[in-house]
């Protein structure tokens, strides 16, 4: 499944009006994806549960399902369960979506992290980032994605060439990098249109 810029945005929208304040009840991974089964409710007990699912693929997929079902997780998976969603959001210009978190440490104290979901093909990852240092905490992707980030290391957002964004840029912004570009106007757009594929351009 390749999710252009344009459709993360709205499928961050849609995800933040309905989990913005949920809670990571569980979280397991395995060689094939990150499993995050969400809840209205910190202990969990409520009717109001669903699970986002991340398959590193290649392709990679993302979907939610109602209350699924999963093992207990271990490992890095400590540092998301229990935690709270405060925001959700579409990193402009990339295909990335970011999950604010936040959840108590040991000492009560609250401590914040980025779940950075990035849905770039053909491989999917998910990578864990401490607000306060900076530097990673988790890493989830598949095996051989040599594109995955190291664990421990700071956090660098994928490198994307600098391209045009519908919500920031005009119309006459549009038009002239269009011109410059030249050729057909298939290839211009997919040259110039922030995560855009051959597949957005063909509904275009």
């Amino acid at each position: 499944m390749i999710l252009d810029s344009l459709t993360i945005k709205v499928l961050a929208a849609e995800l933040a009006n309905r989990h913005v304040g949920c809670h990571i009840r569980n979280a397991h991974a395995d060689d094939t994806g990150l499993d995050l089964l969400l809840a209205s409710a910190p202990g969990g007990e409520t009717d109001d549960t669903w699970g986002i699912r991340l398959e590193y693929g290649p392709p990679g997929t993302l979907s939610l399902a109602p209350a699924p079902t999963l093992a207990d997780g271990g490992g890095r998976e400590r540092y998301l369960q229990g935690s709270r969603i405060d925001s959700i959001v579409a990193v402009p210009g990339d295909r990335v979506l970011s999950l604010c978190l936040s959840r108590p440490d040991a000492e009560s104290r609250l401590t914040h992290g980025l779940l950075h979901i990035l849905l770039i093909p053909p491989r999917y990852r998910a990578v864990l980032v401490s607000r306060s240092h900076g530097r990673i905490l988790g890493v989830w992707a598949g095996r051989g994605d040599r594109r995955a980030p190291a664990y421990g290391s700071p956090y660098q957002a994928p490198v994307m060439a600098e391209r045009l964004d519908p919500v920031r840029h005009t119309e006459a912004e549009f038009a002239d990098t269009l011109q410059r570009h030249g050729g057909a106007l298939e290839q211009a757009l997919q040259q110039a249109l922030a995560g855009a594929d051959r597949h957005l351009i063909s509904r275009l």
